[in-house]
């Protein structure tokens, strides 16, 4: 480059939508399931068709969730979490799916569940990043200060077709499954 000619930096910066613009479209292999990072700002869809209850087992150790078959969980029903699956997006776009706990009516109301609950019900209108406050035992809750843009979901992504690439290899449906045999002292 000469050293007369200005370089425009802002006309080669990569715009957003660059994969629609080079002529590829992402496909989605694999779907998380986890919660936000502290310093991550979501979004929560929102609607009941992107939620979806059930029970998850969480190996200790491992920290690997599965989902577990309907005649499975008689196995193991100490072990089993009773969890929403909320759908949410990062800002980069990336889906994962968010494993809420379901308060126990039968309990003492517990602070991290509840205030982990309440920061997704604000996920589903800003953006937030939601933190753990070891000292005020619960989560905290912090809305993006900008004008932020609405998030862009996958068109062709169902909750359906997003439990299943979340969990297409943390399925559990048989006794003989690995994870099964560690709790029930097989393995």
């Amino acid at each position: 480059m000469s050293e007369d000619k200005e370089f425009n930096f802002e006309a080669l910066r990569l715009p957003q939508n660059f994969d629609g613009l080079a002529g590829v479209r992402k496909v989605i292999t694999v779907i998380s399931i986890r919660k936000p990072h502290r310093q991550e700002f979501i979004r929560v869809r929102d609607g009941d068709e992107w939620i979806f209850p059930t029970f998850i087992l969480e190996e200790n150790g491992t920290r690997e969730l599965y989902i577990v078959d309907v005649p499975i969980r008689e196995l193991i029903p100490n072990e089993l979490k009773p969890v929403m699956l909320y759908v949410g997006i990062n800002r980069e776009g990336v889906v994962f799916l968010i494993p809420a706990p379901i308060p126990n009516p039968d309990r003492r109301a517990n602070q991290w569940h509840s205030s982990f609950l309440d920061a997704i019900g604000i996920a589903k209108k800003q953006w937030v990043r939601i933190a753990s406050n070891m000292d005020a035992n619960a989560y905290e809750c912090y809305v993006a200060e900008g004008v932020l843009t609405e998030p862009t979901y996958p068109e062709n992504l169902d909750m359906r077709k997003l439990l299943k690439l979340a969990f297409k290899d943390r399925f559990i449906d048989s006794p003989e499954h690995p994870a099964i045999k560690r709790i029930r002292g097989a393995q």
